[in-house]
């Protein structure tokens, strides 16, 4: 396929995409005081797939050749058809609207979200981010994903039991024989298998390929980390009624942010755009995580000391404590950015040791070749340009 006929079908699939998103917006409006099942967030399904649409419309563009912009596209596609049938069978079967086909429109529900999972995953990490399988031998290792994808949505489509997202509606082809749930088992076994595989083709990846390639892969992993260090706590606390209201709900647009930034760390990633600030972007997140809870520890306990032990209770306790944790931020932040800063951005702080070394001994020094020497020294070791070399004028020699 040409460049041109690329990025025309990449737009076409783009713009009719977003144009189903919009659709299921539209009916998700009027249905919105209805009962539904699934997530706490019922536009979840649109945020995701006008995301992914756009994730994939960009790649495509940009690198036509690398199949994960066509899968993105794909995965998108089928979040925003999954968003519209949602929408289409929850006000058809709730006599909002009377629209034909609302049962089969449902059963789309039962397994047509799996797919769209598999471009995102599995395929995805096989392919990622050279666009190529890291070897010939792991094409069986797509191919039985393939098979797999197949044997799964056959099985959930014939499975018995409620619709996904619509609890209130079985699977008007359900099958209650053994053989369908056979089927399903051995659909997901091969499918989960070849997911666990995916991502070790990652690390392989991660070990033979060369710094670049290491570093488009850190962005993804630091992308997915975010989502299953935030996945636990929100499928948590969605359904325990002790913690606040507020606190699921933060949990869960906390967690959809960071389902978010898979694609767009993605996108980073091939793209090449700053592509080197992802170790920098690490330990700025674990050094903010781990100050954020030293500082809440020193508050508890201060504020357990303050109102248990001292004679200070209330305001007056609780106002002590706050101020106490904000004494210890400054010293706490730096203290513990350094010491992440040595181990997750070790060239970073590498090259402002040598830096601040060059600064100090530039103070004593007199000697101008020595110098030029050791300037042209210190441009090497901390940016590493292919070629350095120093040029003065006649009259400062």
């Amino acid at each position: 396929m040409s460049r041109r006929r690329s990025a025309v079908l990449a737009k076409g699939v783009w713009v009719v995409g977003l144009i189903t998103v919009a659709i299921g917006l539209a009916m998700l409006a009027v249905t919105w005081d209805l009962p539904r099942a699934g997530f706490a967030f019922p536009g979840f399904s649109a945020v995701v797939g006008a995301t992914m649409l756009s994730t994939g419309a960009i790649l495509a563009l940009r690198r036509a050749e690398n199949p994960i912009g066509w899968l993105f596209l794909v995965g998108g596609s089928v979040e925003a058809i999954l968003f519209v049938a949602a929408q289409y069978a929850t006000g058809g079967l709730s006599g909002v609207w009377h629209l034909p086909a609302t049962l089969a429109v449902a059963w789309l529900q039962t397994w047509l979200w799996l797919p769209g999972i598999a471009c995102m995953t599995v395929f995805t990490f096989l392919y990622f981010p050279t666009g190529r399988l890291p070897g010939p031998r792991w094409t069986w290792v797509r191919d039985g994903a393939i098979a797999g994808l197949v044997v799964a949505c056959i099985g959930l489509a014939t499975s018995p039991g409620r619709i996904v997202n619509l609890g209130t509606v079985d699977n008007p082809i359900g099958n209650q024989s053994p053989l369908a749930g056979l089927i399903l088992g051995l659909g997901f076994l091969c499918f989960f298998g070849t997911l666990g595989l995916s991502v070790a083709s990652l690390v392989v990846r991660s070990r033979r390929g060369a710094l670049v390639e290491r570093l488009q892969i850190k962005w993804l992993a630091y992308a997915a980390c975010l989502v299953g260090i935030l996945f636990v706590p929100a499928t948590i606390s969605s359904g325990d009624p002790i913690l606040p209201r507020g606190a699921s709900l933060l949990l869960a647009d906390l967690l959809i942010v960071s389902v978010l930034l898979v694609p767009l760390g993605i996108m980073v990633a091939i793209l090449r755009y700053r592509l080197y600030d992802i170790d920098r972007i690490v330990s700025r997140s674990v050094s903010y995580l781990a100050v954020t809870g030293i500082l809440i520890a020193i508050y508890i306990v201060s504020i357990v000391l303050l109102t248990r032990v001292l004679p200070f209770g209330g305001p007056i306790g609780t106002a002590a404590s706050v101020l106490v944790a904000v004494a210890f931020f400054s010293p706490i932040r730096q203290a513990v950015q350094k010491a992440v800063d040595r181990r997750f951005d070790r060239e970073r702080y590498d090259a402002e040791a040598t830096v601040a070394a060059f600064a100090a001994d530039l103070q004593t020094e007199v000697d101008l070749e020595a110098m030029r020497a050791n300037l042209v020294e210190v441009v090497d070791r901390t940016v590493h340009p292919a070629k350095a070399s120093l040029w003065l004028r006649q009259g400062l020699e």
